[in-house]
């Protein structure tokens, strides 16, 4: 898939997750990789984010600070 499908993809009426899911329905598998920074609280959505897209068959990996490596770690996220 081009990327300029997946953007359209993602600009649809429907949220990125639900795009996401579409996607791999369709015999796709995305790999995306999250880049957040921040506490805890700006962090933690995003785990539940590549943990959805992995149950979902993706490939998701978090990108953050050193102090939530064990966190992302430990919820079976590279």
């Amino acid at each position: 898939m081009g990327v300029f499908k997946l953007i359209y993809i993602l600009n649809r009426s429907y949220g990125p997750v639900q795009a996401l899911t579409t996607i791999g329905r369709g015999g796709y598998k995305v790999h995306i990789t999250i880049a957040t920074w921040g506490s805890r609280g700006d962090v933690q959505p995003y785990v539940g984010l590549a943990r959805y897209l992995i149950q979902n068959n993706h490939q998701a990996r978090i990108i953050t600070s050193l102090d939530f490596e064990a966190f992302v770690t430990n919820s079976g996220i590279e």
